[in-house]
């Protein structure tokens, strides 16, 4: 339903409200007013009739008088029945219609048929006549109600003749100031269509069609607003283009967040991978070292050197230990964090290991690896540790390349020297890199992998890593057969430091006293023999603070202290001989089955040498020879 017909029905139900309750109120005032005059007129004509009657009433003889008084009273508009009764009730005279049902006085009967008896006493002609003043009898008046009902009829038809003639001009109005009303707000109704449409040309009202009045003020206040609307338009396109960049700068920062996070997530793996296998190292390299330590002191043993066979089995034993040993160390030294150190690095050894990491993966993947590596080849002054990083990227990345595409495939790794220059080669045969993405493939966080699988930074920290050694790392592709990487980097010198050369230990003199700390019984047995097969005075200790105890009274001419005993440390058992007995400073010697960077700092930091578990025989004599010559100590490494 339109606003208008609301509008106009509204206001036809306010006039037929009004009409209908003044209607209402009107005839139950003409109502209750003819029912006033008709009990006032009755009261009256009885009060006349009575006093009329009192002489005839008072002598029989005038009885007669009566009938004409009666007869006369009829003519009276609306008067039915007249009578008048002595003090006994008993009718002297009446006329009109016999009303027996009639009440004395009050009204009866319904609708226009009501009727209303008015009594009034009649009282004797003079005063003094009856005892008390008695009424000797009653005249009794009955009018009818008919002839006004028809009277508040007729003015209830012109009542509603005149309602209908107010009802509809009120109509007549009421439509005529809807239409004056609505006109402007369906013209207003237009134009904000067509603003909906966009059409924003067409959405103005012409100044001759606003009224002077609220509607033209609100029209006028629209037209101001849609000018801040077209200028707000034209804001809002400007805006959507450059929200549009930064959106799109956005999507790209968050790109390379989420890299980063990734990035994050990976190192603290790593971080949480190297604490775990700290501890299991250090629990594993125990039992090596006395396998490994058994193992060479029989080898020596001239009962096993005359039995061929013995022999080749404890040299199996030991081959397979030292085999143990390198596969501890290459997972617990790749998953640590290194600071950058550049020592004389075998390339070739660097792939072998790092292909040993990879090999499980390979394997189970169907990749079989052909390896081309120059025998030939020169070391170099790099990173081990970021080196490493680098291949391992490259063979992941080949494997996944080559498992997507067909299941399994080649893996092919070259070397060689060219000018000064060490050249390593990484192919496979996978799907290859479209020509688009090959010069993107070192851009940050740029990847082809599905979310989740790649975070687009390896080969991207792998060329710096390669630059940052001097050398050059790029790809070659053909789509459909594999890519080709190649690293290269120059061929230097090993720079040795100071006091870092491997030295081969000095003769140890016969009958020194040397006391061994460790809560390894397995690690002191070892010790125990290599010391005597030396000609050594060895004794044990258990713990640290039993090691105090002996260090309190007798004189040793080296010691040797586990970094982690359950009862009391190396480091505190340390500080402790610094403090009391700082003549066995230089006669100190750590070890350790850890890997953590707590355990391996601290010996560096303080000055003394450190056999790293498991160890050999060699290294138990070069740190006794660098204990007894009080040169500054340096991590070992086994073997």
């Amino acid at each position: 339903m339109k606003f208008r017909d609301k509008l106009t029905l509204g206001n036809a139900a306010v006039l037929f409200g009004t009409a209908g309750a003044f209607l209402a109120l009107s005839l139950g005032l003409a109502g209750n007013l003819a029912v006033e005059k008709t009990e006032e007129k009755a009261l009256s004509l009885a009060r006349n009739l009575a006093a009329n009657s009192g002489k005839a009433v008072y002598n029989e003889d005038l009885y007669k008088q009566l009938g004409p008084l009666l007869a006369a009273l009829l003519s009276t508009p609306d008067i039915v029945a007249a009578s008048v009764r002595d003090a006994s009730g008993r009718t002297l005279a009446s006329a009109g219609a016999d009303l027996p049902a009639a009440p004395e006085a009050g009204w009866s009967g319904r609708g226009r048929d009501r009727l209303f008896t008015a009594t009034a006493q009649i009282q004797p002609p003079a005063a003094g006549l009856m005892p008390g003043g008695e009424a000797i009898g009653s005249a009794r008046v009955v009018l009818s109600f008919e002839s006004l009902d028809a009277r508040i009829r007729k003015l209830l038809l012109q009542g509603l003749a005149f309602a209908a003639l107010i009802i509809a001009a009120g109509l007549a109005f009421a439509a005529f100031l809807a239409g004056r009303l609505t006109r402007p707000l369906a013209r207003i109704l237009e134009a904000d269509e067509a603003v909906l449409r966009g059409d924003m040309e067409n959405s103005d009202i012409p100044e001759a069609e606003i009224p002077d009045d609220e509607t033209g003020r609100i029209i006028r206040s629209r037209a101001a607003m849609l000018a801040t609307l077209r200028r707000a338009e034209a804001e809002q396109k400007s805006l959507a283009a450059k929200e549009s960049l930064r959106a799109a700068e956005l999507e790209k920062a968050f790109l390379e967040l989420k890299g980063l996070r990734e990035q994050l997530t990976q190192a603290e793996k790593l971080s949480v991978l190297g604490q775990v296998l700290s501890g299991v190292a250090h629990e594993i390299n125990n039992p090596l070292t006395g396998i490994m330590g058994f193992s060479e002191l029989l080898l020596k043993d001239k009962l096993i050197i005359e039995q061929p066979r013995l022999r080749d089995d404890l040299a199996a034993i030991l081959q397979e230990a030292v085999r143990c040993q390198k596969v501890v160390k290459g997972l617990t030294t790749f998953a640590r964090e290194h600071k950058p150190e550049k020592t004389y690095v075998s390339i070739n050894e660097l792939i072998e290991q790092s292909l040993k990491l990879e090999a499980s993966q390979l394997r189970t993947r169907n990749i079989s690896v052909l390896l081309e590596l120059d025998p030939g080849l020169p070391g170099t002054m790099a990173d081990y540790h970021q080196l490493q990083q680098v291949f391992m990227n490259l063979f992941i990345n080949a494997q996944q390349a080559m498992t997507e595409h067909r299941g399994g495939g080649q893996l092919t790794v070259r070397t060689r020297l060219e000018s000064r220059r060490i050249r390593a080669e990484v192919e496979d045969n996978g799907p290859g890199i479209p020509p688009g993405n090959l010069q993107r493939i070192f851009e940050p966080f740029f990847t082809t992998k599905a979310p989740g699988k790649g975070t687009g930074l390896g080969l991207s920290l792998s060329y710096g890593i390669v630059s940052e050694h001097g050398g050059s790392l790029r790809a070659e592709s053909t789509p459909g057969k594999g890519t080709l990487f190649i690293v290269e980097i120059p061929a230097l010198e090993e720079v040795r430091a100071v006091g870092s050369a491997a030295q081969a230990a000095a003769p140890v003199p016969a009958g020194l006293r040397v006391l061994v700390i460790d809560d390894e019984i397995l690690i002191r047995n070892v010790l125990v023999r290599i010391l005597q097969s030396i000609n050594c005075v060895p004794e044990t200790a258990a713990s640290g603070l039993e090691g105090i105890g002996k260090l309190k009274k007798n004189v040793y001419d080296a010691v040797f202290c586990d970094m982690r005993m359950s009862e009391m440390g190396g480091r505190e058992l340390y500080s402790w001989v610094c403090a009391n007995k700082p003549e066995l400073v230089p006669r100190w010697v750590f070890m350790t089955g850890s890997i953590g960077a707590e355990s391996l700092s601290f010996p560096v930091e303080s000055g003394r040498p450190c056999l790293s578990k498991p160890f050999s025989v060699e290294a138990v004599l070069r740190s006794l020879a660098g204990a007894r010559e009080n040169r500054p100590g340096k991590i070992n490494l086994p073997g």
